[in-house]
């Protein structure tokens, strides 16, 4: 993704963080990590609470590598809760891992080269069905479909949306809802 698409996504973000009012019990309560899926997969931003986070503007780097990615977010979401284990913390929410998909692989062999994709998949579909996790396969508008139906649950199909204002605005609304259940 570049060029556009991510200053894009860089304004979503930062619309997205805009949602939550300062020191109100959500933007309290809600910690969110981002993680990108290149084959340099890293974290940008480790586990904080809406108040604390800064959004830092994500770039481009090198190839697409889906099933690094997802690997790396459950990893991540699992140190995160064994702390919280650790730590006797007992109110906590699952958590919701949503992997956006604003450009389709660069690759156009990526089902052979990151042979992952589908092992991470299944294991973040596997903790849904333990409900250990809510996953969301996000794609926006003008990345392949049809392929990445694959890469969804057999239940759903991934969700479309027409750029990175709507689906923010969307996971927002969706997060509020959550908290006042």
């Amino acid at each position: 993704m570049s060029g556009e698409r991510i200053d894009f996504l860089n304004s979503g973000i930062s619309a997205f963080k805009k949602e939550f009012e300062p020191s109100s019990k959500i933007s309290q309560s809600l910690e969110l990590a981002i993680i990108t899926s290149n084959s340099n997969r890293r974290g940008i931003q480790d586990f904080v609470n809406m108040d604390e986070f800064i959004p830092s503007p994500l770039k481009t780097e090198a190839e697409t590598m889906m099933g690094k990615g997802i690997n790396l977010a459950l990893q991540e979401i699992e140190n995160y809760q064994d702390n919280y284990q650790s730590n006797n913390i007992q109110d906590t929410q699952k958590p919701w891992l949503f992997y956006i998909i604003g450009i389709p692989p660069t690759d156009p062999n990526w089902q052979i080269i990151d042979k992952d994709w589908q092992k991470s998949t299944q294991c973040a579909w596997k903790a849904v069905e333990e409900n250990k996790l809510n996953f969301f396969v996000v794609n926006v508008q003008g990345v392949d479909s049809i392929n990445l139906i694959k890469f969804g649950s057999p239940k759903t199909s991934p969700k479309l949306f027409n750029g990175f204002p709507e689906l923010f605005r969307s996971i927002a609304e969706n997060l509020k809802k959550s908290f006042q259940e």
